[in-house]
């Protein structure tokens, strides 16, 4: 495939604008993270932003350099699956700190 001009300064001007969001909806994640951090369900959507946003900034990065898709593909699959684990995880302990909690109040 032959590249013009006009398609390079194209994918490089949505590159640098894609890069730029990401680091936004990344800070504004980090933010809201760090200041509301009450509500669990709002701490997993935060998380997973986070993810989306690394996950389209690495995928404008590779559409920018030319690499195959298949590193692209193979990443979401890692992440995915490290996204499921720490949910998991997070389940876990949540349902086993209400268990001690409630056989505290019980005894008390």
């Amino acid at each position: 495939m032959i590249w013009s001009s006009s398609t390079t300064y194209w994918l490089m001007t949505f590159g640098v604008t894609a890069v730029k969001l990401c680091s936004l909806i990344m800070l504004v994640s980090a933010l809201t993270l760090i200041f509301i951090r009450t509500h669990y369900f709002i701490f997993l959507l935060m998380i997973e932003l986070m993810f989306m946003g690394f996950y389209w900034f690495m995928a404008e990065m590779i559409l920018i350099s030319g690499f195959p898709q298949n590193y692209l593909f193979f990443f979401m699959i890692v992440m995915v699956m490290g996204a499921c684990l720490g949910m998991g995880f997070l389940v876990m302990l949540t349902r086993v700190f209400s268990k001690s909690m409630e056989l505290f109040y019980m005894m008390v």
